[in-house]
């Protein structure tokens, strides 16, 4: 009778475990269907603005840009071709505007959008940073609470499934990374009071990654080389003072 009632007690434990378990497996799936899969994490704006120094201002516009709606500006972005009466020095570095054009033009800085480069101490022991404007306060805020978790355990809770839809990175398509980027240069753009952008420079980035397999007599690694396609964007802003005589060259 003993050995029965035991054996009831262990099967009406076991389902309580595994409806547990798949009450933990379906909150689980909620979450990573409502808030998606792996994060993005947050880009940086720098500008430098022409004319006197002032690195405070700059800095100024920069911040008050992330603050700003993440939507579509109604900024012109060009690559390539250039509006007649402006034009590149060779190494793209510089922009300069043709006389007769200097009331056609006025430029009002550089604009850069790069990867956040946090420190990796941060991002195991505390919050990844992830940009707001692409997932929205729901899902950063959902992560920002899981950071003291993060600290208690050493990092350790990043493996917990539930941390899952915190774990950032940047996107490997470039058409996807380039349009975060232009759409950061032209909510920036906007702060300045620009309404044309034009790109200057898009910097690419090597990742070495080195995996190795050690035998019974025989140890030996292999390198391998990523190119990480848009890991910033250096743009000029630039207010059109005479829209109507806005034409590409």
């Amino acid at each position: 009778m003993t050995d029965f009632k035991l054996t009831i007690m262990s099967g009406f434990s076991n389902q309580k475990s595994n409806v547990i378990s798949y009450f933990y497996l379906l909150i689980i799936g909620l979450i990573s269907t409502v808030i998606g899969g792996c994060a993005t994490r947050r880009y940086v704006t720098d500008v430098d603005l022409f004319g006197d120094i002032d690195l405070q201002k700059g800095e100024e516009l920069a911040l008050q840009s992330r603050e700003k709606l993440w939507k579509d500006y109604p900024v012109r972005v060009i690559q390539g071709k250039l509006p007649k009466g402006l034009s590149f020095n060779e190494k793209h570095s510089e922009l300069k505007i043709a006389e007769q054009y200097e009331d056609t033009f006025q430029l009002l800085g550089t604009i850069t959008s790069a990867h956040d480069s946090s420190s990796a101490l941060r991002d195991w022991l505390w919050y990844t940073p992830l940009h707001e404007g692409v997932h929205g306060g729901f899902r950063v805020n959902y992560c920002k609470a899981q950071s003291p978790f993060k600290t208690v355990t050493l990092g350790l809770w990043a493996l917990v499934p539930l941390y899952y839809p915190c774990t950032g990175g940047f996107p490997s398509d470039r058409v996807e990374n380039l349009s975060i980027h232009v759409k950061e240069l032209k909510r920036t753009a906007a702060e300045m009071g620009a309404d044309l952008v034009i790109l200057a420079d898009i910097t690419d980035s090597e990742m070495t990654t080195i995996t190795g397999t050690y035998g019974s007599n025989i140890a030996w690694a292999t390198a391998t080389k990523e190119t990480i396609r848009g890991v910033a964007v250096k743009a000029f802003a630039i207010k059109v003072l005479k829209p109507d005589l806005l034409k590409l060259n």
